[in-house]
Parts: structure tokens; C-alpha cells; sequence
């Protein structure tokens, strides 16, 4: 099953003394297609797949700061978050 990816890269500039966020933009990258098996293959691979495609470094390295809480990376699929990694993807 081929999907059809169009990435956004979300850039916070957050404030180490008020603990926040202080603003927000997001970034259309290149639109591209993935070849994915259908009812196989997980959001969680897919986002995966599509850090690595566009050149992200993976969750587990990264370093969260105190007080942020907010998901690393977000999929949404026919306007529905997809956050979960036991997901499957449906056509």
C-alpha cells in the first residue's frame, strides 16, 4: 500500500526560566510516497520510517526538557492523531 507523506516540522523556542513554551512554527517539508504493508505495518513504524526519511534523529536519543510533556512526533490519518504504537494502518 503506498501512503502518501506530507511532513511538517514543528520548531518551539522554549523559555528554561518560565518553563514553557514561548512560541511556535511550523515548517512544510517535501512531500513524498512510502510503501507500507497494509494492516502490518504500525504508526509507530511509520513514523519511524519517516524521521529517518526526512534525516530526524530517533526518539530514544533525545533529551526532553523539565516540564515538557507534549509527544515528541504526531501522525495524523484522515484528520484522526494516530499517536498510538499498536496502530495498524487501514485503507
Amino acid at each position: 500500500m503506498r501512503v502518501h507523506i506530507k511532513p511538517r516540522l514543528q520548531q518551539e523556542k522554549w523559555s528554561l526560566y518560565w518553563k514553557t513554551s514561548m512560541s511556535t512554527r511550523t515548517f512544510a517539508l517535501d512531500e513524498f510516497d512510502l510503501e507500507v504493508k497494509h494492516d502490518e505495518t504500525t504508526a509507530k513504524e511509520v513514523k519511524a520510517r519517516v524521521a529517518e526519511f526526512i534525516g530526524l534523529p530517533p526518539v530514544e536519543t533525545l533529551h526532553r526538557l523539565e516540564e515538557f510533556v507534549e509527544p515528541w512526533e504526531l501522525m495524523c490519518a484522515r484528520d484522526d492523531a494516530t499517536a498510538t504504537a499498536k496502530t495498524r494502518l487501514r485503507r
